[in-house]
């Protein structure tokens, strides 16, 4: 995703067969194409259509209602792939809960520390990304959506946005506690929830996980702003977890120290300084 210090973008470093970008002709992936990605979304729709792509992976041969793909969008959690949403005026987003240097007091139990540490920069654009992953999230009464999740290697705990919860319709057990963010901004935590997660190209591998149901926003929205694709030689052909990391999007799902210790795989792809390194993980 990013640049030189160390990354960890959590990238499968599994190769793949050989693919041809339907607008391009490289060797990759049409959500890989930086002429796509630069294309207004609008643009991206009319492409699509024009190739007979599938509006849910993007790939030739099949349509968003064939597709073997759960529901794509990350932005909107609809069948669509996220490069294909398209943004209509809304209300301005609730204020976000900072998990930089925070600390998560949780009366009568250990505080839980959440610190944001796995960043890398974008070599020219001097953009900070953090480690994120989309995954399959389904609960225990099978219901699914797939959920754009924040890797956090500095926290103790895993974290729900409120409407995650409310569209998998977990079931809340009480919890009395409260986060305290940059500026002493101070969030109540009111449920804990149980969930299971998957990757989007494993299925086989699935994760339980217990996260607190967060009110507000988990963060802003990662990155903070959109990032030309560059061609980065050494992650071509990986299945990303993020497939559109260079995409800004919201994040409904922190995984903590705990999930960090349970997907991280030894394997790193790495690059010339100044570009992402692709750390292998269970989820991609």
């Amino acid at each position: 995703d990013n640049k030189a210090v160390k990354e960890r973008s959590f990238h499968s470093a599994v190769p793949v067969a050989e693919k041809v970008c339907v607008m391009c002709k490289d060797n990759h992936t049409l959500s890989h194409c930086k002429d796509f990605s630069n294309l207004e979304p609008n643009k991206r729709s009319e492409f699509a259509k024009e190739k007979q792509l599938c509006y849910n992976c993007l790939v030739p041969g099949h349509s968003a209602f064939k597709c073997k793909l759960p529901v794509s969008c990350r932005l909107c959690h609809r069948r669509h792939h996220s490069l294909l949403h398209e943004r209509k005026n809304t209300k301005p987003e609730d204020s976000s809960v900072t998990s930089s240097s925070a600390t998560t007091h949780v009366e009568d139990e250990q505080a839980i520390q959440v610190n944001t540490v796995m960043t890398s920069q974008c070599a020219k654009q001097r953009v900070a990304l953090l480690a994120t992953a989309v995954v399959e999230a389904r609960s225990e009464q099978g219901h699914t959506i797939l959920l754009r999740a924040l890797i956090d290697q500095g926290s103790e705990a895993a974290f729900i946005s409120e409407k995650a919860t409310q569209l998998l319709r977990l079931k809340r057990q009480p919890f009395k506690g409260c986060v305290v963010g940059v500026g002493s901004t101070r969030t109540a935590i009111k449920h804990v929830v149980q969930l299971n997660i998957r990757s989007q190209w494993d299925h086989n591998y699935s994760l339980p996980i217990q996260a607190y149901v967060m009110s507000k926003q988990l963060t802003t929205k990662i990155p903070s702003k959109t990032i030309i694709n560059q061609t980065w030689p050494h992650i071509d052909g990986l299945n990303l977890a993020d497939p559109s990391y260079l995409t800004p999007g919201s994040v409904d799902l922190l995984l903590g120290v705990k999930e960090y210790a349970q997907i991280i795989q030894p394997e790193l792809k790495k690059g010339p300084p100044g570009t992402p390194t692709a750390q292998k993980t269970n989820l991609g």
